[in-house]
């Protein structure tokens, strides 16, 4: 087995018309956006922006500075400390607390 073959990177992941992209480093994720941008002019698409976040992933939990510097053409890609995707909310510190206490509160309405 070739080492390569044993890393998998994960850059996008698709459910209907939601997507994220996933990247290691700020210039990865600047050209997966414009990949994306790219791909929406050529076909006639758009990206609402006011659904849109950046969120850097990071120990402390904080807002970092350099999640306000991406773009999608000319727009800024706002950054924020929790995202909810399909039902599960992303928070910068990468907890799940949060996810669990929406659990929690559906399971109780259940009965």
């Amino acid at each position: 087995m070739c080492a390569m073959a044993m890393f998998i990177y994960i850059s996008l992941q698709l459910c209907a018309d939601d997507f994220v992209l996933l990247a290691l480093d700020g210039s990865s994720l600047q050209k997966l956006i414009n990949i994306v941008h790219n791909f929406c002019a050529k076909w006639g698409l758009t990206v609402n922006i006011s659904k849109t976040a950046i969120l850097i992933f990071n120990g402390t939990g904080r807002l970092l500075k350099e999640s306000s510097s991406f773009t999608y053409g000319s727009l800024i890609v706002p950054s924020d400390s929790k995202y909810c995707y399909l039902g599960t909310t992303l928070t910068l510190s990468g907890s799940l607390s949060v996810n669990m206490d929406k659990k929690k509160v559906l399971e109780e309405k259940k009965y």
